[in-house]
């Protein structure tokens, strides 16, 4: 499973068809209005919006203002704007269950597994995964001139909200994890002894990637392996097993 934008495009179809209203009305009538967040709505192109920010993409040049986007096209797979203050609302009220039922929550946040018995990182539009150690519940996004990053870490229970306008170099999770590990301690993984034979793994694999296809090399070096994108300089070791196949990169699984 990996991310899926026409899922959640189908998905705001499905419920303007349902609920009769527009997608904008119906997170205004069930979901901000009900929470108190007063300063997040589905995205317009013509509404005055008190204290908006203006959006910016890096180039060469220096910092320029975002291209125009028509929001029909990313429409309920992304499009709302808010406030670092009305996320942390919502997302008190999605993980503490005060508008999904558990059974509901649950399944939007625990990973399938492939046939083969392995795990993923990715649920129903959430990551879940161990970050040093620490159990994290969490999402990235970006559109023209913006990035964000929401994290969740449900044994400390720890928020972290980062927004940017600007699609720089440095995105919303190299400041996020600037804040999480000035929290939080890093916890190094221990790996598991090998039991399998890395050698029958060399080989190049080709597959679909976001947005591409994409062919990796896999090398087979003592206790590891390096993984290597056909065409890129970049070789990535793993050397962290975990068993059953899945190596961890050094600091996620």
């Amino acid at each position: 499973m990996i991310y899926n934008n026409s899922a959640y495009f189908f998905l705001g179809l499905i419920i303007e068809k349902i609920s009769v209203q527009s997608y904008g009305e119906f997170l205004k009538q069930e979901i901000f209005d009900s929470l108190g967040i007063s300063n997040t709505s589905y995205y317009s192109t013509t509404k005055v919006v008190s204290r908006k920010v203006y959006g910016y993409n890096y180039s060469p040049k220096g910092l320029q203002q975002k291209p125009y986007l028509d929001h029909t096209w990313p429409f309920a797979a992304g499009s709302l704007w808010s406030t670092t203050e009305d996320l942390l609302t919502w997302m008190n009220a999605l993980h503490y269950r005060q508008k999904l039922a558990d059974p509901l929550y649950q399944s939007l946040i625990i990973p399938d597994t492939l046939k083969d018995g392995t795990p993923l990182q990715y649920a129903k539009g959430l990551v879940n995964h161990s970050n040093f150690g620490h159990k994290e519940i969490s999402h990235g996004g970006g559109i023209h001139g913006f990035l964000s990053d929401t994290r969740y870490f449900p044994e400390e229970d720890l928020y972290i909200i980062c927004l940017i306008n600007t699609t720089g170099p440095k995105g919303g999770g190299f400041f996020a994890d600037d804040i999480t590990w000035k929290l939080l301690d890093e916890k190094e993984y221990e790996g598991l002894d090998l039991d399998i034979d890395v050698v029958q793994l060399e080989g190049e694999y080709t597959g679909a990637a976001r947005g591409t296809t994409l062919s990796l090399e896999v090398k087979a070096i003592a206790n590891g392996i390096t993984v290597q994108a056909v065409g890129d300089e970049k070789i990535d070791t793993l050397e962290v097993y975990v068993e059953n196949h899945p190596w961890m990169d050094g600091w996620k699984r």
